[in-house]
């Protein structure tokens, strides 16, 4: 465990470290895989939203959250906050308090969910290859270059959501269809389906295929793909913005029969 001072600290922490407890005063953490925790402000640095069956971590008392390069899912507690997520398809829901969300990074973060108070929330703009999930809960929403925090564009308010701050469930994703975990083809490429449901009305979903970003989709999600291994992430998002953290996950492998010939 490290132990923060009372004062302003920042402590950079090796993945080996378990808990890190930053103690009085506005602290900054850059560490490695951390997950939720309550109540405190907390990262999943695992490479996908949740960390799967990655070891899950705790901070506690850390004002200053800062992601990797893969894909991260930062939480905020009940006081001001402040969540850089750098690169990969980022989960950011800050929670109450004045909070700072920054996810100019340059992919296609699917939750951008500033909570409670009065918030700032800095995304992509938007180009072919990226943009960023509609902000919920931000007062101010400005958009700028990747990376670039200064010359930024203030954006129109965004749209209000009904009673966001009533709502703090995230629903859960449930695969309703899915191919076989191994499957053949005589051909260079198979197609497959999935079928899949929230447990909420009103939900969105966004799938991820294999290292692609997270992007919108609906059931049932077709894919045309070519032989190997290959995994679908789905996740579901409710009408308040709350994110599932355990997205559905499903894994298989497309093999190739041999041609037979005619003797």
């Amino acid at each position: 465990m490290i132990q923060g001072t009372p004062c302003d600290d920042r402590i950079i922490a090796p993945a080996s470290v378990q808990r890190v407890n930053g103690g009085g005063g506005d602290d900054t953490i850059l560490a490695g895989p951390i997950s939720a925790a309550v109540p405190c402000a907390a990262v999943c640095l695992a490479g996908e939203p949740g960390c799967g069956a990655e070891t899950r971590d705790m901070t506690i008392g850390i004002e200053d959250l800062e992601g990797s390069e893969a894909a991260d899912a930062l939480y905020g507690d009940a006081g001001p906050n402040q969540l850089l997520g750098h690169k990969g398809a980022d989960v950011h829901s800050a929670g109450a308090g004045a909070d700072t969300i920054l996810a100019n990074s340059a992919d296609s973060d699917p939750v951008i969910n500033c909570g409670a108070d009065i918030d700032t929330a800095v995304i992509d703009i938007p180009t072919s290859e990226y943009a960023d999930a509609t902000p919920v809960g931000c007062e101010t929403v400005r958009q700028g270059a990747p990376n670039d925090f200064r010359a930024l564009t203030q954006l129109p308010p965004p749209p209000l959501v009904s009673n966001p701050a009533s709502d703090r469930k995230a629903p859960r994703t449930r695969l309703t269809a899915h191919p076989a975990k191994r499957l053949t083809t005589t051909r260079m490429r198979r197609r497959v389906v999935f079928g899949f449901k929230s447990d909420e009305r009103g939900s969105h979903f966004r799938c991820k295929l294999d290292r692609k970003p997270y992007r919108p989709c609906i059931s049932p999600r077709a894919y045309n793909l070519k032989l190997g291994r290959h995994a679908v992430r789905i996740l579901a998002i409710d009408a308040a913005g709350n994110a599932d953290s355990t997205p559905a996950l499903f894994r298989f492998r497309i093999h190739r029969l041999p041609v037979r010939t005619s003797p």
